[in-house]
């Protein structure tokens, strides 16, 4: 491993592995996003690499041979590009023999290991590259920024032509716009109270198809408040009749063991 490289190799790193991190994808904007991606996750370290290396070349053998002194050579050359600030991406070892060192970035994820962030790129390099993603989906910084502002209006929300990004900025369009401006009927309506003597509105509704629906098969989604903050949700599920049933399925429960359920309280 050769430090003094670092930046060559995060070059390098950033071309042979955008093809493969990119996929079917043919644009060289999305190629460079994925690469960056795929760097941005070696950053923290390899962790595939490391593996293997400790499973073949020490625990296959005998303790205290030639082997484990190769592993702990290597390990120290780890620790010494992390404590430069690297991380290191072994993309394919067993051919080329390369481990490519990397400047680590600032990531933010979120519970699923994902790449996201609603406050500024989930992704970025002190040199002033930035990468936009919400739950692990790929935006453009206007399309991100127009998105995570919450006023955009549902009529161009539902104009983006990615469904992953469209679907994604659903999420951060008022609730109330969109189920009129796709003429959702309300199915069922139920309260439930938190420890406050406040209620909680859960809604069921269905969505249409037509020129102003982004779905092409009746849709049912269920809208509700958060508890704690009040903000306004909405999740789909299937065919249901009545706001007890869209949740107990959503939870995999029963509708009565959803209705016994409080909020804040044995309810998140």
């Amino acid at each position: 491993l050769e430090a003094a490289g670092a930046a060559r190799a995060a070059r390098v790193a950033w071309t042979a592995g955008a093809a493969r991190a990119a996929g079917a994808a043919e644009a060289a904007g999305a190629a460079r996003v994925a690469g960056a991606a795929r760097v941005a996750e070696a950053a923290g370290a390899d962790y595939d690499f490391d593996f293997y290396v400790q499973i073949f070349e020490y625990l296959e053998h005998e303790r205290g041979n030639e082997n484990d002194r190769k592993v702990a050579a290597i390990w120290e050359q780890f620790l010494l590009a992390r404590e430069a600030g690297l991380g290191y991406l072994a993309d394919d070892y067993e051919t080329d023999g390369i481990c490519y060192l990397v400047p680590a970035p600032q990531v933010t994820i979120n519970v699923r290991d994902q790449f996201h962030s609603d406050r500024e790129s989930a992704i970025w390099w002190k040199d002033g590259l930035r990468c936009y993603f919400l739950h692990g989906v790929y935006f453009p910084e206007d399309l991100w920024t127009r998105v995570v502002s919450g006023t955009m209006p549902f009529a161009d929300i539902l104009k983006i032509e990615d469904i992953d990004q469209r679907t994604q900025a659903m999420r951060y369009g008022d609730v109330g716009a969109f189920l009129t401006h796709v003429h959702a009927r309300k199915l069922d309506e139920q309260m439930k109270l938190k420890p406050d003597g406040s209620t909680v509105p859960y809604m069921l509704y269905e969505i249409p198809t037509g020129d102003t629906s982004p779905f092409t098969e009746t849709a049912y989604y269920v809208v509700y408040d958060d508890p704690s903050t009040t903000r306004r949700y909405m999740s789909g599920v299937t065919k249901c009749a009545t706001v007890a049933e869209a949740l107990a399925w959503k939870f995999q429960t029963t509708p009565e063991e959803w209705c016994a359920l409080r909020p804040l309280v044995t309810e998140s």
